[in-house]
């Protein structure tokens, strides 16, 4: 079994060095990235610098009318909290430019991250720590991930919380996770609904997560004054937004992402 396993990870090692060369040589030939990165490439980390420019200008649910729960404005808080950075700028771009030490910091956090989320859970029992930092080696070559990384988005949070909602059995513990999971990205609870197959425990996950996920939401909503009302007005004015021609190609490449990061992490069904 551990012959088979180690094959496997071997194989899918060499696959991403494969994949990561591919994009190195892509990029010396035509001086930008293939799909599914996005093609404007002087937007790199603008998924990152955008919203922490107007929290830095506290107008970041007003000018900015940004759809984000409030948790995020707290992860994006804890960023503004670094020393010596130079808020005084008239842009997003301008604010990326003179503050390289905030691009250094969110690529270590974003490796920090994925490090934590491979020793999470069940990693530590079913693979050695030698198969654990290949996995880590795959998962950091890999599309999704660069992807992710390129954007700046802090998705990557999510990805944390995540695991940790895959890999505890208590419900308690999964409806919390479950509920922060929401606060991130609220597209998230679409795994509530294999919580309604669980019978021995539905009942109490579903009123624990309800609970957990209001106070999260309104209990960090009221700590920095939000409007709720015209919070549900940004998200009703965004969802009405056309996506752009760009948008429309990487979607697919996107949602293709989201199934192939899935795998690394969600344990295989059983077959019966």
């Amino acid at each position: 079994m551990n012959a088979v396993k180690s094959k496997v990870i071997l194989t899918i090692s060499i696959a991403a060095t494969i994949n990561v060369l591919f994009y190195i040589i892509f990029f010396i030939k035509n001086s930008y990235l293939p799909s599914p990165f996005v093609f404007d490439k002087s937007n790199t980390f603008m998924d990152f610098y955008y919203p922490l420019f107007w929290l830095y200008k506290h107008e970041f649910y007003t000018t900015y009318q940004s759809v984000y729960p409030p948790l995020n404005f707290y992860i994006f808080k804890a960023f503004t909290l670094m020393p010596n950075i130079d808020v005084n700028l008239v842009g997003a771009y301008e604010l990326r430019g003179s503050n390289h030490v905030l691009s250094i910091t969110l690529i270590v956090t974003y490796l920090l991250t994925l490090f934590a989320c491979i020793n999470t859970g069940k990693w530590n029992s079913i693979l050695t720590l030698s198969q654990r930092l290949i996995i880590y080696i795959v998962i950091l070559c890999s599309a999704p991930f660069l992807f992710t990384l390129e954007r700046g988005n802090i998705i990557i949070f999510g990805l944390l919380f995540f695991s940790l909602y895959v890999s505890s059995n208590k419900p308690s513990h999964r409806a919390l996770y479950l509920a922060i999971l929401v606060n991130i990205k609220p597209y998230f609870i679409i795994f509530l609904a294999q919580e309604f197959i669980n019978k021995d425990h539905k009942a109490k996950f579903i009123f624990l997560f309800l609970a957990y996920s209001t106070l999260l939401f309104f209990g960090l909503g009221y700590s920095i004054d939000l409007d709720f009302h015209s919070f549900i007005q940004n998200y009703i004015t965004f969802s009405k937004l056309k996506i752009s021609p760009d948008g429309i190609v990487s979607l697919p490449h996107s949602l293709a992402a989201i199934e192939y990061m899935q795998t690394f992490i969600l344990p295989t069904p059983k077959k019966w």
